[in-house]
């Protein structure tokens, strides 16, 4: 199994990729990871302490025609049986240039990509041959798009809750033990729904 996805930095995408490299059936079947943007490598250490194979694919400036020849290589001499591609970018290039079938996970809603990104994701979702995504609401953001209907899948996320990290963290914020202490990780935009929270 590939899994595929433009870049290894710090986000929510990449996380869920190298925190779940942890709970990958790996008895059953061997796993290696691709990127195109080399400047967003951050999160390769991880995934290569578990022992995963990460290859980056792109060139110097990302993602470039070159990038759908050396992905077609690596799926030939790797011999790559399937691929699990991530966000819309690594998705349309997967359905345009694997050979083998692509499996694509939806991280966000559909609106929320470039209109021309948005537009070939549309186009070319009917060759995945199975879509998921991360809640409800990213699923019917995709729901009437060609191909089958979306699986949900939440993220999970492996929480080690440290309590002198949080007697500490309280002591920080001048916080009694009686207090509430809430924890939220995640970029700080509108679509995460800190609004929400608060």
């Amino acid at each position: 199994v590939l899994v595929l996805i433009k870049g290894l930095g710090i986000g929510g995408a990449e996380k869920l990729i190298s925190e779940g490299a942890r709970f990958w059936d790996r008895e059953s079947f061997d796993y290696s990871v691709a990127y195109v943007l080399p400047w967003k490598d951050q999160l390769v250490g991880d995934l290569e302490s578990q022992g995963i194979d990460v290859q980056m694919i792109g060139g110097e400036r990302g993602l470039t025609p070159p990038t759908l020849s050396r992905l077609r290589r690596l799926v030939r001499d790797e011999h790559i049986d399937l691929i699990h591609a991530h966000l819309p970018t690594m998705g349309i290039v997967a359905r345009v240039a694997s050979p083998v079938p692509v499996v694509y996970t939806e991280h966000n809603m559909a609106d929320s990509y470039r209109p021309l990104t948005r537009t070939l994701n549309r186009m070319t979702y009917g060759r995945n041959s199975a879509a998921t995504a991360v809640s409800g609401a990213v699923a019917g953001s995709v729901a009437g798009w060609p191909g089958d209907p979306v699986t949900v899948i939440p993220n999970g996320v492996a929480v080690h809750v440290d309590p002198d990290g949080v007697a500490a963290a309280r002591q920080e914020l001048r916080l009694a033990e009686s207090d509430l202490l809430v924890a939220h990780v995640g970029n700080i935009r509108p679509g995460k729904g800190h609004d929400v929270l608060i």
